[in-house]
């Protein structure tokens, strides 16, 4: 099935700026990526661009975030973000939102592939501000493994026609330390 912006919650593309709608239609049809994708790349922007006007004072002080609309951001805003910006965006994600290292990692990710975009693919830009940016780190977690007794009854309630063959599966990966994935 062919996507286009047109299958998108209406709420996203018409609180997007123009260069957003361009370079979302650009991530679904030049880039295939997924619709979802492409729709948490335009919430993630939309995000970043209220940020920016609340930021920059060109909204009241009181006005709620979804009340903020950042359609009428013009071209030549959108190219004068600087780094420093972004990184009180950054700090605004961990601060006022309480985002997780994996929220504010995709959250980099989709700013530094925009103003890729911007410099790349429509030469608006010679640098990026995100590009010297260091992304969060994400935190390494140790696997989880079943005791010796959560195996045993693992191994104990495998039932159904198939028996022998879900108990050779489930012995191969509790012995070889497999993971299903």
């Amino acid at each position: 099935m062919a996507y286009s912006l047109k299958n998108f919650h209406k709420e996203l593309l018409d609180e997007s700026p123009k260069l957003v709608r361009e370079y979302l239609q650009h991530q679904l049809t030049v880039r295939a990526r997924s619709p979802l994708t492409v729709e948490e790349y335009a919430r993630d922007l939309i995000t970043f661009f209220r940020f920016y006007k609340r930021h920059h004072e060109m909204i009241p002080a009181d006005k709620a975030d979804s009340e903020i609309s950042v359609s009428d951001l013009s071209d030549e805003m959108i190219l004068k973000v600087s780094r420093r910006d972004v990184l009180e965006f950054m700090n605004y994600l961990v601060t006022e939102r309480q985002n997780s290292v994996n929220t504010r990692l995709r959250k980099t990710t989709t700013l530094r592939r925009f103003y890729k975009y911007l410099i790349d693919q429509r030469q608006l830009l010679h640098e990026s501000p995100v590009q010297v940016m260091e992304s969060p780190k994400r935190k390494k977690s140790l696997p989880k493994y079943l005791t010796l007794e959560q195996s045993i009854d693992l191994l104990e309630s495998v039932e159904g026609p198939d028996k022998e063959r879900d108990y050779c599966i489930l012995t191969l990966f509790l012995n070889c330390g497999m993971r299903l994935s």
